[in-house]
C-alpha cells in the first residue's frame, strides 16, 4: 500500500494499519511526491492510498503479453469507502481482499482484527478507538 502526502508524518491511523497488517500488506509513505510519479499512478490530487499488487498481465484491462506478470493497482476511492480513518481503510482493504481472492490474505487479516489492535506506543486512546473500529469493521464485514 502506498500513501502520497504532503505531509512528511503519517497519521495516526496508518501506522495502525501498517502494524496490525506487518508480513500480509506492507506500506509506504511518499511525501511531497513529483508530479510525473502521481501521473504514473494516475493521481490528481492529495492524499491518496493506493493498493499496489502483482497479477497476470491477463488480469488488467488492456495489458498485452497474457502469460507475463504485471503490476496492478486500486485506487482508495473517498465516494465509496467515505474520508480515509482506520474503519473505512481496513473496509477498503478487505473489499481488496475479498475481489482479488489472493490466497490466504483475508484469512491472515480476519485473524489479526479478531486477536486485537495494534495502537500506537504510549497513547491509551489511539486502543479504545482501535478497539471500537474493530468492532464497527466486524459489524460491517460478518464472517462467512
Amino acid at each position: 500500500m502506498l500513501v502520497f502526502s504532503q505531509k512528511s508524518v503519517a497519521p495516526g491511523f496508518i501506522k495502525n494499519t501498517a502494524l496490525l497488517l506487518d508480513n500480509v500488506l506492507r506500506v509506504g509513505i511518499c511525501s511531497n511526491p513529483r508530479n510525473d510519479l502521481l501521473q504514473v499512478f494516475g493521481l490528481y490530487e492529495m492524499p491518496a492510498i493506493v493498493l499496489v499488487y502483482h497479477t497476470w498481465s491477463s488480469h488488467i484491462q488492456g495489458a498485452e503479453g497474457h502469460g507475463e506478470k504485471a503490476l496492478g493497482q486500486t485506487v482508495y476511492n473517498k465516494e465509496q469507502f467515505g474520508k480515509p480513518n482506520f474503519v473505512n481503510l481496513i473496509r477498503y482493504i478487505m473489499d481488496f481482499g475479498r475481489a482479488a481472492d489472493f490466497s490466504g490474505f483475508l484469512d491472515d487479516m480476519e485473524l489479526r482484527i479478531k486477536s486485537g489492535m495494534v495502537a500506537v506506543e504510549g497513547d491509551e486512546q489511539v486502543s479504545e478507538r482501535s478497539e471500537r473500529a474493530l468492532m464497527k469493521t466486524q459489524a460491517m464485514n460478518p464472517a462467512k
